[in-house]
């Protein structure tokens, strides 16, 4: 979830394999992986001191984050579902 709410608030992010580990995010895009103390200091300081690093995986963090994991795209996923489960009847 801290992940997320990075991406929603578009703060880059450095994290390792596993702490992405479920979200559809690609290195170099939407975040940057590091999976060792040498490396993971390494690319903070790559985001600290490049702009366009930063404002380019914030864009792209920012845009995944609405396209896929906001609230109303979860809402509607889930209404898909309930609608699938539970036929043609209303449901809001």
């Amino acid at each position: 979830m801290k992940i997320l709410e990075s991406f929603a608030h578009r703060i880059p992010v450095v994290a390792t394999t596993i702490g992405a580990e479920g979200l559809d995010v690609t290195d170099e895009v939407h975040l940057l992986i590091a999976d060792d103390p040498a490396s993971f200091a390494a690319q903070c300081e790559r985001l600290l001191t490049t702009p366009e690093l930063r404002t380019r995986v914030a864009d792209a963090a920012e845009q995944l984050f609405v396209e896929h994991y906001a609230f109303s795209v979860a809402q509607d996923r889930i209404r898909a579902v309930v609608h699938e489960v539970v036929g043609s009847g209303s449901v809001s």
